[in-house]
C-alpha cells in the first residue's frame, strides 16, 4: 500500500493480512486473516497465504477456512500448537493423539473415544 503522496515505494500489508489487488492507500486496505491465522511474513497477496497457528486448526467451510480452537486432549505438550493441524495428527516431537479422532466433512474433529485408563471428557 501507499500511504502518503509523494512516497517512493509500497509498504508491504502487515504479517496477518493480505492483498490480492494493487492500489491500497492504507494499512486498513489490507485484508485480514481469520482469528488465529496468520501468514508468513508481510506482503502476503492471496487469502490462502494465510495459516492456523498456535492452539488452531484449519477447518475448510466451502472456499474459505476458520482456524477452530485445538481441543484440550490435541495440545501438544512440547510447543502448545495444535496436533490435529500437522497431516498426520502428531506433536512436533513424536508426540501422538491419544483417543479415536474423527474427522468431520467439515473439517472439525471429533474424539469418539479413549484408551483404556482413559476417560472422555465433554
Amino acid at each position: 500500500y501507499k500511504d502518503t503522496a509523494g512516497r517512493l515505494h509500497c509498504l508491504p500489508c502487515p504479517v496477518g493480512t493480505w492483498r490480492e489487488l494493487p492500489g491500497a492507500d492504507e494499512a486498513a486496505d489490507c485484508n485480514s486473516c481469520p482469528l488465529g491465522a496468520i501468514t508468513a511474513s508481510a506482503g502476503a497477496t492471496m487469502y490462502s497465504n494465510c495459516t492456523c497457528w498456535g492452539r488452531y486448526y484449519q477447518a475448510m467451510q466451502g472456499d474459505t477456512f476458520n482456524c477452530l480452537q485445538c481441543p484440550v486432549g490435541a495440545i501438544c505438550s512440547l510447543d502448545d500448537s495444535c496436533a490435529l493441524s500437522s497431516p498426520d495428527r502428531t506433536c512436533p516431537n513424536g508426540e501422538e493423539l491419544i483417543g479415536d479422532w474423527f474427522k468431520e466433512s467439515d473439517g472439525t474433529f471429533t474424539l469418539l473415544s479413549c484408551p483404556d485408563g482413559y476417560s472422555l471428557v465433554n
